[in-house]
């Protein structure tokens, strides 16, 4: 019936998974580490088909979930997309048009640790203070285990940087922008 040739699909999970890695087994909120979202939990896969892009290719991009919205949007051939949106369309990039602007990728929990990478380095920036903050080169250090917060404070103020010039654009509040928020208490 040839429906692959206009059909969209994708496949995508919302968090990954410790299996023993950094002494957890569980998802994310389940763990009882030091709560920060280590690449096993915070690199998601992607699998998307589109008609018209080239098959079998693997792209090691930095794209955020957010991204997806927009992608469909444009996959559907809708123009105007919501300004409010903070995605970018994929289709580009997946057609080989062009390559990702990311410069940067945002993630965490409510109220938790803001996290930053560059695809080279990963900031776990907790509020000002909190010992957990933690900085890792993910390019020498894959499986995060040495943190380099204290010897690397050039790498971690431009990951802040960063992070606040994200918050700033998004209209966060002063004390998300000025890393002084509140943790809550765990849940049981």
């Amino acid at each position: 019936l040839r429906l692959l040739d206009n059909t969209a699909i994708f496949l995508l999970s919302d968090h990954g998974h410790l299996f023993g890695e950094h002494d957890v087994i569980g998802k994310p909120w389940a763990a009882i580490g030091d709560g920060n979202l280590y690449r096993e939990l915070a690199h998601l896969p992607m699998i998307a088909h589109l008609p018209g892009a080239p098959a079998g290719r693997r792209l090691v991009d930095l794209v955020q979930p957010v991204d997806l919205m927009p992608t469909i949007l444009d996959a559907l051939g809708v123009e105007r997309v919501p300004d409010r949106l903070h995605g970018r369309s994929l289709l580009p990039v997946v057609r080989g048009e062009a390559r990702p602007t990311r410069e940067h990728v945002f993630f965490g929990r409510h109220r938790e640790a803001l996290n930053v990478s560059d695809g080279e380095w990963t900031l776990f920036q907790w509020p000002i203070g909190d010992p957990r903050t933690a900085l890792f080169n993910i390019a020498e250090d894959p499986r995060q285990l040495d943190n380099l917060i204290g010897r690397a404070p050039r790498d971690a103020a431009r990951l802040r940087d960063a992070a606040a010039a994200w918050l700033t654009e998004l209209g966060a509040p002063d004390e998300m922008r000025a890393f002084a928020w509140q943790v809550p208490e765990r849940f049981p």
